[in-house]
């Protein structure tokens, strides 16, 4: 047992116990590691967040994003090629990050600025190189056709960037838009710059578009914001230079050689920013795509029709703002200008819009940026004919173009081409621009009345039609816990028809009841992510799933240390899930992954990021909680909700310390005396019956229940009915120098008849406990208490040879010896060990406590570890100290928060891989001082989740990456919040706005 009542420097102990308590004492305090922020959410849960991501990233890249986000969990940058698997680590917001920014804005400025700056270009074609031979409708398409191929070839760029790299396919594109720019200077026909300066450098620039915009969003999550906007300034202010640019190289080497030098320029500063980008991995997640079941919501529809008749109106005043200048007497140069104006205002509104969208909401960005254009153009540009005014309305219009940049969709297509039909049909109208700005004001209108329809429909909300279609805008991620070995997640969103559990043939009741109780538990549960707060309707589905298969190999139920838990669970986007293991126990396992995968939002219950995969087994056999039920009583259904709560965490280990020095609860029929006189009262013991009960209890749930009966010290309790073999019975005062608490006293290790008593306590214990471990515990020996006692000392005197420490180790060999007999496998707190002369069989595994490098000692001279460092794994720790006269703290303290927990590492200091798998167990403990059934969940849960986690999944992933409290935080929230709907009163871990605003509650880095 590991307690010492109090510290104090003035305690005094033996030699040999002042070694121990010195180490008993010392406390590992580890310095607070604060992780970057991350956030997850479901695709529709928080609107704020995915118009965040969707105001700030084109939409044009969203549609094919999810590639670039998938990432294998790796801790920093990582090379572009390295192919994803799962983890999710959180984004350093900054470091690195910036420079990715810097590069990023560097290849939108270089590659897409040029696109931006075509009008200038189309004026000089129609009037100068094609004088002629072409109009304004068809150059216009040459425009079009480049900035169309960045909209519609996303889906394209996205998957040959998964497929061939991250690297090699924009480097294809830097490529091809340096080619389109040269080829197209040799261009004798109209036709030609359509497949040069419009087919090639749109592929090419929809294949170095996609990195530039998703990859800085990867760095930052508080900062996201800010970074997407910088860099998507690099369009808008790469429009107003190149505008100026071409149009000065134009007149002084000509179009042709304007266009070689572009190429040029956009093929070496585009290579050297490509090559120093890099992504951030963060997780496997794949976006969810959008079904037949997403159009059929009706804002979906409005908000496609609103991107459309954007699209169609955007384009048309930058191409044709040049050519108005000249006919209303405005110079080249001031046509010029007014479109590299219009483009900065655009960028001006491109970055408000990133950083604002987080307060007003996606629609008030719309209707303001609808309010600027619609203004811009029937208002402003329709009622003037100087610069003034053309300049007022190039700002207006590029404000709110750059407000609404990402909404604006494959109206593109359409809108130049068709305004140049029109320009070409008014001529002769005298005042041929009228039509033109009619015909890009009333697309804007119509797009206004639809998100002023969509802000007003009761039906559905304005995020779902969002998230259905830009669900890069949020990271989707289970909240599994604890972690699973792999997992892997697919895009679908699956409702949940039926959830009903069936099974394949098996004998096991064991699995049988467990399907019932499952059962029972989903269909009562309405489980719902804290974070997804604001989700109050359920989300678009792509399939329903049709209830769950359970296949075992065996229906043997067999539980011990060697028990295979491992099992592996699909649930598809349409149709029946299955579950399949190698025994009753990974099934059971298995189940509660199942149970954890279903959320409910709106009513409704969901899996979501289907079709999911799991292959599952725990790194630790055992996984343990230890509970002190002799300081304070424990009754039956305190127990049994502690086992439930285990198994929701797999944990598969219930230490029952269930005897000490104060007190024995639990039933003997060869000593009947024992619970008479040492229990607390009738009212709290334990029957046989109710230690079969635990046990049944507890195996229906894979737990096994392991004893530890305590020899011989903390054994005062056996004074009060067998007074003869006790030693240094409850000295008061001076407890302090014969026990590590009150009251004091030991079997006394000079008598036969304690050696006989110990082994008949074993023999009873070890039938009624089924179990093929027995704890014999070993711990906090006091030798002073022996040297004191007149029998010890007449022995010592009989016997020459004869000491203290041969006497100990004598009865260690005894009771091992018997425990051996028995066909048990002991288990003894490390001071049998380490502070002993007695050397236990290499059989026999060895609980850690004192001290963390313990553990690595242990390893080191071949035994089996469990490790319950005091320093990580007391729970009762941090409450001061329980004596009435002392004001302070228990020899313990502080507080073991769950991330203290979480980052204790059982192997480090290992390095011999043998050594560590010599590690089988990790196990917290809860000593009774100050706890009881009132308390007892507090105390327990969800701390010891973040043990549970650590022992079943290990402290990393497969790839080497060491998870961090940061980023494992909303999945602990999520199972807490998920324990007390399951009846757990789980103490919470931050305030609940925390819970709901997963990275805001962070200490600054």
């Amino acid at each position: 047992m590991k307690l010492a009542a109090y510290s104090s420097p003035s305690s005094k102990h033996s030699s040999t116990n002042n070694a121990t308590f010195g180490n008993m004492r010392k406390i590992r305090c580890n310095s607070i590691e604060v992780e970057p922020t991350a956030t997850i959410q479901v695709a529709n849960s928080n609107v704020e967040k995915s118009t965040l991501s969707l105001l700030t990233s084109s939409s044009r890249a969203k549609s094919d994003s999810g590639s670039l986000t998938e990432s294998d969990g790796m801790n920093g940058s990582e090379n572009l090629e390295e192919k994803p698997e799962f983890s999710f680590n959180p984004p350093p917001d900054g470091g690195y990050g910036w420079v990715v920014v810097a590069c990023s804005f560097l290849l939108e400025f270089f590659a897409e600025g040029p696109l931006s700056a075509f009008g200038v270009f189309q004026e000089y074609y129609v009037n100068e190189r094609f004088h002629g031979k072409t109009s304004n409708a068809t150059i216009s398409l040459v425009g079009v056709l480049s900035g169309s191929c960045m909209a519609t070839l996303g889906v394209v760029s996205g998957k040959l960037c998964e497929k061939f790299g991250y690297r090699v396919v924009p480097m294809c594109g830097i490529i091809i838009l340096s080619l389109g720019y040269f080829l197209a200077s040799f261009a004798t026909e109209p036709w030609h710059l359509l497949l040069t300066q419009g087919v090639l450098c749109g592929i090419g620039a929809a294949l170095t578009f996609l990195p530039a915009v998703v990859i800085p969003s990867q760095w930052f999550e508080r900062r996201r914001g800010l970074a997407t906007g910088t860099v998507n300034l690099g369009i808008g202010v790469g429009g107003i230079v190149w505008t100026q640019f071409n149009h000065l190289l134009i007149k002084k080497i000509s179009v042709a050689w304007t266009l070689r030098l572009t190429a040029m320029i956009v093929l070496s500063t585009c290579t050297i920013s490509l090559m120093l980008i890099k992504t951030f991995k963060q997780s496997t997640t794949k976006p969810k795509s959008v079904g037949w079941s997403e159009l059929k919501n009706n804002n979906l529809l409005l908000f496609l029709a609103c991107s459309f008749f954007t699209g169609t109106a955007s384009l048309t005043p930058f191409y044709y703002l040049p050519g108005y200048a000249k006919d209303v007497g405005i110079s080249a140069n001031g046509g010029s200008l007014i479109t590299s104006i219009a483009n900065g205002a655009s960028l001006i509104g491109r970055l408000l819009a990133a950083v604002s969208s987080d307060y007003l909401g996606p629609v008030a960005i719309l209707l303001w940026a609808y309010t600027f254009t619609i203004t811009a153009v029937l208002v402003v540009w329709a009622a003037t004919r100087n610069f003034a005014g053309t300049m007022a309305f190039g700002i207006v219009f590029g404000l709110g173009y750059g407000l609404y940049y990402t909404v604006a969709g494959v109206g593109y297509l359409f809108g130049p081409p068709v305004a140049g039909v029109i320009l070409e049909k008014t001529k002769s109208w005298g005042a041929p621009y009228i039509a033109l700005k009619i015909y890009t004001g009333v697309p804007l209108v119509i797009a206004c009345v639809a998100i002023v329809l969509i802000r007003f429909n009761k039906r559905s909300s304005m995020k779902i039609a969002l998230a259905a279609l830009w669900t890069l805008s949020s990271v989707l991620a289970h909240s599994l816990w604890p972690l699973p070995a792999k997992y892997d997640g697919g895009s679908g969103i699956t409702a949940v028809g039926s959830s009903k559990i069936s099974l394949g043939y098996t004998t096991s009741q064991i699995l049988s009841d467990a399907v019932t109780r499952y059962n029972s538990i989903i269909a009562n549960e309405k489980f719902t992510p804290p974070a997804d707060y604001k989700v109050t309707e359920a989300p678009p589905t792509n399939g329903t799933m049709s209830g769950l298969l359970v296949t075992v190999k065996s229906s043997d139920d067999t539980l011990n240390l060697d028990t295979d838990e491992s099992y592996t669970l699909n649930v598809p986007v349409n149709g029946q899930a299955t579950l399949q293991s190698e025994t009753v126990y990974g099934a059971l396992r298995g189940l509660e992954t199942y149970s954890q995968l279903i959320l409910t939002y709106g009513g409704k219950k969901v899996v979501r990021e289907t079709p999911v995969h799991i292959e599952d087994s725990p790194v630790l056999h055992h996984r343990g909680l230890m509970l002190d039920t002799s300081r304070n009583y424990y009754p039956l259904d305190a127990i049994k909700r502690t086992l439930d709560a285990m198994s929701y965490n797999k944990v598969n280990v219930f230490h029952w310390h269930i005897v000490d020095a104060q007190s024995w609860p639990v039933e003997s029929k060869k000593h009947p005396e024992l619970q008479a006189k040492g229990a607390y009262g009738p009212d709290m013991q334990y029957s046989y019956t109710d230690v079969q009960q635990i046990i049944q209890y507890g195996k229906a749930r894979g737990i096994r229940i392991i004893p530890e009966f305590d020899m011989p010290g903390h054994s005062f309790i056996v004074y009060e009915s067998h007074p003869d073999i006790v030693s240094c019975p409850n000295v008061q005062p001076g407890w302090d120098k014969l026990a590590a608490e009150p009251p004091s006293g030991q079997l006394n290790i000079a008598k036969p008849a304690a050696i006989e008593f110990a082994k008949t306590i074993i023999d009873e214990y070890a039938a009624l406990f089924t179990d093929d471990m027995f704890h014999l515990g070993g711990d906090e020996v006091n030798r002073p208490c022996w040297d004191n006692d007149p029998d010890v000392q007449n022995y010592l005197k009989t016997h020459p040879n004869a000491t203290v420490e041969s006497l100990l180790a004598d009865f260690y060999t005894d009771v091992h010896s018997e425990v051996a007999r028995v066909n048990k496998t002991a288990l003894s707190w490390e001071e049998t060990l380490f502070h002993s002369e007695y050397v236990p069989p290499k059989s026999t595994i060895i609980q850690t406590w004192i001290d963390e490098q313990s553990i690595p000692n242990t390893v080191a001279k071949g035994y089996r570890s469990i490790a319950s460092p005091a320093s990580s794994y007391y729970l009762d720790c941090g409450h001061g100290a329980w004596l009435s006269n002392f004001d302070g703290n228990s020899w313990c303290d502080p507080y073991k928060s769950w991330i203290h927990i979480y980052n204790f590492d059982p192997w480090a200091n290992i390095t011999d891989s043998a050594q560590k798998k010599l590690i089988v167990g990790a196990e917290v403990a809860l000593w009774s001082e100050q706890s009881d059934e009132t308390s007892i969940d507090n105390y327990l849960w969800p701390r010891t989740s973040a043990m549970a986690e650590t022992s079943w999944a290990g402290k990393t992933n497969s790839d080497g990456h060491v998870r961090t409290t940061t980023e494992v935080a909303q999945r602990l929230h999520d199972q807490r919040f998920r324990m007390v709907g399951r009846g757990i009163k789980a103490e919470p871990l931050q305030p609940l706005w925390c819970a709901r605003n997963p990275g805001g509650c962070l200490l600054p880095s």
